[in-house]
């Protein structure tokens, strides 16, 4: 076995990839970047906002960064002053959001193409994953430290509920 792509490492990721990689085009995560790709599907992704902020104080000339180009499961507000990825501090941690719900925060989670298409409202623009590769290439240790373009970060959840707005977001100690 030779792996075709460093997305697919895996006879199964291989059968499973021409039906899976669809749903990237819904702005789905397929998993990329993690340790299984394109067999989980969906993992959050959190500081859409905050990330989309730092990319517009760059001011690259033409480019216009919003959070909703990366269709985040969550957005979680940073404290007043936090800039720039404040995620990546995240990694191996514990989120608590309100009373009951806890997440641990895995990987950064890479960026691919997808963010950069024509979306409602949004047109194509090349120059969002441009920024992301010059402003925040992260080790990813999902894929053995590789340097990547990362921008939110992918989360499991330890104990599930329904989250509101206005819950308070705790991050734990580095485990």
């Amino acid at each position: 076995w030779v792996n075709p792509s460093p997305n697919i490492r895996s006879l199964t990721q291989a059968i499973l990839y021409p039906g899976v990689c669809l749903l990237e085009a819904k702005q789905v995560s397929v998993g990329r970047g993690t340790a299984t790709p394109f067999q989980l599907v969906g993992a959050p992704w959190f500081e859409a906002r905050q990330m989309a902020e730092y990319l517009n104080a760059r001011q690259v000339a033409g480019v216009r960064f919003r959070a909703r180009r990366f269709r985040p499961n969550a957005i979680i507000a940073s404290p007043e002053g936090d800039r720039g990825f404040v995620e990546n501090d995240w990694v191996g941690r514990e989120l608590a959001i309100g009373d009951r719900v806890r997440l641990r925060i895995s990987d950064p989670a890479p960026r691919c193409s997808v963010p950069t298409l024509a979306q409602e409202g949004l047109r194509k623009d090349p120059h969002v994953l441009r920024t992301i590769v010059e402003h925040n290439r992260v080790a990813v240790p999902a894929l053995e430290g590789e340097l990547l373009p990362c921008a939110g970060v992918y989360a499991f959840v330890i104990r599930g509920g329904t989250v509101k707005k206005g819950d308070a977001v705790r991050v734990g100690r580095q485990r």
